[in-house]
């Protein structure tokens, strides 16, 4: 499963080779996203702020959908 807050251990950069950075969400995050990147190659998913689109509800919804990736992931929240 995902990583949530709190949760993900520093992983080793010796098995990180292609990261997929994203930004500017704005709540635009599917179910059929986080099937992608669980199939993808990408070693680590790293999400730049903005994720929801302004409501506390979006954002949640948003969380809890990215802690479904089973890939490594790295949240940095804010406005980027």
């Amino acid at each position: 499963p995902g990583h949530s807050f709190g949760q993900m251990s520093s992983p080793s950069l010796a098995f990180v080779r292609t990261i997929a950075v994203l930004g500017d969400l704005h709540g635009q995050w599917t179910h059929d996203d986080v099937a992608f990147f669980n199939d993808s190659d990408f070693d680590l998913v790293v999400f730049v702020g903005d994720l929801g689109s302004g409501t506390r509800r979006d954002g949640l919804g948003v969380i809890r959908s990215l802690a479904r990736l089973e890939k490594p992931t790295l949240v940095l929240p804010g406005n980027n």
